[in-house]
């Protein structure tokens, strides 16, 4: 008996009659019906099949496969005929050719390949890209909590709901910007109240201590009574009190229909100059001297600064005030002129401008 297909053969010089051509034409059906399974034939090894064209599963599965080792390919396979709906590998990438004539690429340098999805390309661990459903928000790292950084060129902010409105953040068309810069927020929100923020040349943000609550609020105070000027040393002429850290305009200004400021008697060359000082707190003149002068008034005797104008004469600076302080307006005449006088109605007034 044969140890592969059992089969029953004669034996030479021993088997004989009928006996030994029925042995022989059973072990010839076996033979001839043999398909290498088991007990019927011996296994096929590897070596032994030379596959010399497509091989056809008939519409089987492969099972039991360790791993697919492909041949790799100089350049994608067109996607045609026998060669759609394939797996095959190219420049050391997986590709999958589909139905429609498609060259996929499947990974990329090590990762999956996602540009044609509108995806990440590139992101490998530990750089990660996910969405919070609980938060509503996407988070980007590019390590174990650490965030990543990003470019764009501009970002809608809206509400979150259904057909919100949105603010767009953008910078200026590139052409206008000299060069990059980095706008840093500031470390922490204000301690109290609404404040403006300020940016230096570095591009950092800071809370100043402005109160912009109330821009362009106007302080006011009138002279009610005219004013004589009995010294030759600065007097104050009017005053305003309690002004809130903030930058302000201060106007020294003449009334419309009566005399500003008259030197009644004198030299030719006397004059009346006026100034700004503080009283407790600080402020600081932007672009001036120390004690906030005015433009000197160069006014010969009897001259009259304005008379039918909304602001007929008005001298102007721009103050700073870092702490609560109390604003003067101050007026000194020449040794040389005997008598000088600041009319009723005159005021100084600050509007506050940042």
């Amino acid at each position: 008996m044969t140890p592969n297909m059992n089969l029953v053969l004669p034996v030479p010089n021993v088997t004989v009659g009928p006996e030994w051509s029925v042995a022989l034409n059973a072990a010839l059906d076996l033979v001839d019906s043999h398909d290498h399974t088991s007990g019927k034939g011996a296994p096929v090894p590897i070596s032994a099949i030379d596959v010399n064209t497509d091989l056809n599963m008939s519409g089987r599965n492969i099972g039991g496969v360790r791993a697919s080792r492909l041949q790799n390919q100089a350049a994608p396979i067109a996607s045609s005929g026998l060669d759609q709906r394939c797996t095959y590998s190219s420049g050391g990438e997986l590709y999958y050719n589909d139905a429609e004539g498609n060259q996929v690429r499947i990974t990329n340098n090590g990762s999956v390949d996602v540009s044609a999805t509108g995806a990440f390309q590139d992101l490998s661990a530990p750089a990660s890209a996910i969405y919070i459903p609980s938060q509503g928000k996407f988070q980007f790292d590019k390590d174990t909590n650490e965030r990543a950084s990003g470019a764009f060129s501009s970002v809608s902010l809206s509400a979150g709901t259904a057909s919100a409105n949105s603010v767009t953040l953008a910078t200026p068309a590139s052409v206008s910007i000299p060069s990059s810069y980095t706008v840093t927020m500031p470390p922490a929100p204000p301690a109290i109240g609404t404040r403006l923020l300020g940016i230096n040349s570095t591009g950092a943000l800071s809370v100043t201590t402005i109160d912009p609550v109330n821009f362009g609020t106007t302080l006011q105070n009138e002279l009610v009574n005219a004013f004589t000027l009995t010294t030759t040393s600065f007097q104050i002429i009017q005053s305003i009190a309690s002004v809130t850290p903030g930058v302000y305009m201060v106007c020294w200004e003449g009334v419309a229909s009566a005399d500003a400021i008259v030197i009644s008697a004198g030299s030719n060359s006397s004059r009346i100059r006026t100034r700004l000082s503080t009283s407790g707190g600080s402020a600081v003149r932007v672009g001036g001297d120390s004690n906030f002068a005015f433009v000197s008034l160069s006014i010969s005797q009897g001259t009259i600064l304005g008379l039918t104008a909304a602001f007929p004469f008005t001298r102007t600076a721009v103050l700073t005030v870092t702490s609560t302080t109390t604003i003067r307006a101050e007026a000194q005449r020449d040794a040389g002129s005997t008598t000088g006088s600041v009319a009723a109605g005159a005021r100084l007034f600050m509007v506050r401008i940042a």
